[in-house]
């Protein structure tokens, strides 16, 4: 994912494109995490993302806090990601 609040009058969100895979837990997981996303951009203030510090988020669990992510095979899949690029 990726963002620059600073580009355009228009702000965007971009949404990579994941691995290709077949493992259907991964893709609904994906898919989880890009709706959160997308919901939590529509709720926030663009003065309240340009207040934050950068690396104000230091961990996955306060990502999923505050994108409330509860789906534990979101959660899951994600960590496996983050210890397998760590």
């Amino acid at each position: 994912m990726s963002t620059n609040p600073m580009s355009s009058t228009k702000h965007t969100v971009e949404f990579r494109l994941s691995e290709g895979t077949l493992d259907h837990k991964y893709i609904l997981a994906w898919l989880d995490i890009c709706v959160h996303f997308v919901d939590y951009a529509q709720k926030i203030k663009l003065s309240e993302v340009l207040c934050q510090e950068p690396g104000t988020i230091k961990t996955l669990e306060e990502l999923f806090l505050l994108l409330k992510i509860k789906n534990e095979n979101t959660i899951k899949v994600f960590n496996k990601r983050y210890k397998k690029f760590k």
